[in-house]
């Protein structure tokens, strides 16, 4: 049975070289019968990040709280509240908290094959 109302799953750790203090839940995926997205809530520690890397599809965010900034190649922008970003297949990106509170954001990204 799908679920109409839905109850966020428990944070999972994100376990992957060059992580640190990153958790993440998925909020809506193919088990609740998104056919195309899952949405996730990542949250980062203070002083934590996540791991330098790329991927072959799209991936939208929108920061809901906390101070960060995201790398995309060489170039640093600051993220906060209200910040949305959208980065293109193939796009090297890392996030990280650089404030004191954990930064936490919504991350679309369609279903991996």
């Amino acid at each position: 049975m799908k679920r109409k109302y839905y109850k966020v799953p428990d944070q999972v750790m994100l376990d992957l070289p060059g992580a640190k203090d990153i958790s993440f839940r998925v909020i809506i995926g193919q088990e609740d019968g998104a056919p195309n997205f899952t949405m996730l809530l990542i949250e980062i520690a203070p002083g934590g990040n996540g791991p330098d890397h790329t991927h072959p599809w799209e991936e939208v965010i929108y920061v809901k709280k906390g101070i960060g900034q995201i790398k995309s190649g060489d170039e640093r922008r600051p993220i906060g509240p209200g910040t949305a970003v959208f980065l293109a297949p193939g796009e090297p990106h890392q996030y990280s908290n650089i404030g004191s509170e954990p930064l936490e954001f919504l991350c679309i990204i369609p279903h991996r094959a």
